[in-house]
């Protein structure tokens, strides 16, 4: 198994584990940072994408420190009963990772602006809903330190970030 190195709690950690996208703080993507800093890495089943399920994801880009931990954990959500029992359940959807974007209504930085927040299955969990993410998946991030927004006050439960405190 695979694990995160550190979980940093706070912009200032973020920035020293992950770098920043935002480097001139205007909000505008530094595109040298993404050049050093991401990567593409092949998903270990094939994810239908939430926002147009006929279309299927084989690879997503994240910050190249945190990618392969993400592709672990997906690894064990597969091997749990096979990526047929993913697909006959509605377990394969592909939220997402990297996107630099803002927090919805809040003036900072998603996680997934660093890519290193990946969304699974949003319609189990989506942000300020109860969530209904299978406890497999949750248990498969959560070993890998990941943190999981299904327990957040606002809850976020297709949502799992490689930080605190953002």
């Amino acid at each position: 198994m695979i694990t995160l190195n550190e979980v940093p709690d706070g912009i200032e950690e973020i920035i020293d584990a992950y770098g920043n996208p935002d480097s001139n703080g205007d909000f505008l993507l530094d595109t040298s940072w993404v050049d050093h800093n991401l990567a593409v890495f092949d998903l270990p089943f094939p994810m239908r994408l939430s926002w147009a399920p006929l279309r299927i994801a084989r690879r997503f880009q994240a910050h190249k420190t945190v990618g392969l931990v993400m592709v672990d954990a997906l690894r064990e959500i597969r091997d749990y009963k096979g990526w047929q029992y993913l697909q006959d359940n509605d377990y394969d959807f592909y939220g997402g990772c990297f996107n630099f974007r803002l927090m919805r209504g809040i003036n900072k930085l998603s996680a997934h602006a660093w890519g290193i927040a990946f969304d699974i299955n949003p319609h189990l969990g989506p942000l300020g809903e109860p969530s209904y993410q299978p406890e497999f998946v949750v248990q498969a991030f959560a070993r890998r330190r990941f943190v999981w927004g299904g327990e957040w006050a606002r809850p976020d439960g297709m949502h799992f970030q490689a930080c605190k405190g953002i």
